[in-house]
């Protein structure tokens, strides 16, 4: 199911029932409609959302009829009248004209994208499998050649000018900072706890940028906090971390960049 949470009040307010529902989950432009991947289902859920309540409206194939291979629908965007989803298992990007009757068109990516981003006219996806992000202009529907990050890249954010691209690398620990014109690595950012930590173990898997740019927020699940991230200059700095409960693997900044949430997969 998908929860509607009423953030002021602390409380769920509903629980839209899902056949199945995996990581992506995205809201158009005008607010008043969301998608939700499908998983397994190979399908992408739509709903409608007026006055902070929530309806199913149903789901949109993202596979051709008869095409036998699992897609597995991850990581969502919306960009404009277009819907861009994550295929894992199928390596591609689904471009979904929500305009010409949900018309589906496909771009070659990386091994396991896992999810999407979008600014500009151009997607970026993060390639689990490959350690790579692909960078695709909307409008050619073609992609550039991969860059090389950290392994198991997941999560992104697109800084408010466009320049950069923010990245956590699972796996290695890691931030990567991505110059987004020139298709390059600017800076790899240790995420350990501590000088001389192991390289693994922190598992960064969430962020989200303040409104101005300046401030990056990061989920590390397997260390339970959130590090904080000065990225108003170069080369970006630790500033600290805050515990969390347990697991956290997303956060998301609300209120004008005044109150942080954080989803906490276990416990």
């Amino acid at each position: 199911y998908v929860s509607v949470i009423d953030v002021e009040a602390r409380k769920e307010v509903q629980r839209v029932p899902m056949e199945q529902a995996w990581l992506g989950i995205a809201f158009n432009e005008r607010g008043d409609r969301f998608y939700v991947s499908g998983g397994g289902e190979d399908e992408i859920e739509a709903c409608a959302f007026e006055a902070g309540r929530a309806r199913a409206l149903g789901g949109t194939a993202v596979k051709p009829p008869g095409d036998p291979t699992p897609h597995f629908v991850s990581g969502l965007a919306v960009a404009g009248d277009l819907l861009l989803a994550c295929q894992l298992r199928a390596n591609k990007l689904a471009i979904i004209d929500l305009a010409r009757d949900n018309a589906l068109s496909y771009v070659e990516v990386g091994s396991y994208p896992y999810t999407v981003v979008q600014r500009g006219g151009r997607a970026f996806v993060s390639n689990w499998g490959s350690r790579s992000v692909s960078l695709i202009g909307l409008g050619s529907r073609r992609s550039v050649p991969q860059i090389d990050v950290g392994s198991h890249p997941n999560a992104m954010a697109v800084s408010p000018d466009g320049r950069r691209l923010y990245v956590t690398n699972a796996n290695s620990n890691e931030l990567s900072i991505l110059d987004i014109e020139t298709a390059s690595v600017l800076q790899t950012l240790d995420l350990s706890p501590y000088p001389g930590a192991p390289p693994s173990g922190s598992t960064p898997n969430g962020l989200d940028l303040t409104q101005d740019g300046r401030t990056l927020f990061i989920a590390n699940a397997d260390n339970n906090s959130v590090t904080v991230v000065d990225v108003s200059s170069s080369p970006a700095r630790v500033q600290g971390m805050i515990p969390t409960a347990w697991y956290p693997t997303a956060v998301h900044l609300a209120r004008k960049d005044s109150l942080l949430l954080v989803a906490n997969g276990k416990g």
